[in-house]
């Protein structure tokens, strides 16, 4: 059992890491994510921190990446990110299920 969450985690964090590089590729900036390594941490927003931030034509999005079981544990954390991002202008939430 826990094998499968370490794999399941590292999917988690490979998605993160795939991302960063599409996003460096399109031109993105700003770009902060969690688990990436020299990158910065995406700042905190209403006491959460998500696992990647970046700006892309003139749209602040903050990214949530999810595995099947977070998604059923980690529903506050997004509510948060969601109400942050509601209450500003040209900014968005996201959320990616990995598997």
């Amino acid at each position: 059992m826990v094998f499968k969450r370490k794999k399941i985690q590292s999917a988690h964090d490979k998605s993160i890491n795939r991302a960063v590089g599409q996003l460096k590729r399109i031109g993105a900036t700003g770009i902060r994510a969690s688990h990436v390594e020299g990158m910065k941490d995406p700042t905190p927003k209403n006491g959460r921190k998500a696992d990647l931030e970046y700006t892309f034509r003139d749209k602040r999005i903050i990214k949530e990446f999810e595995t099947p079981s977070s998604m059923k544990t980690d529903k506050e954390q997004r509510a948060d990110l969601k109400k942050y991002a509601r209450g500003r202008k040209n900014t968005f939430f996201r959320t990616k299920v990995v598997k």
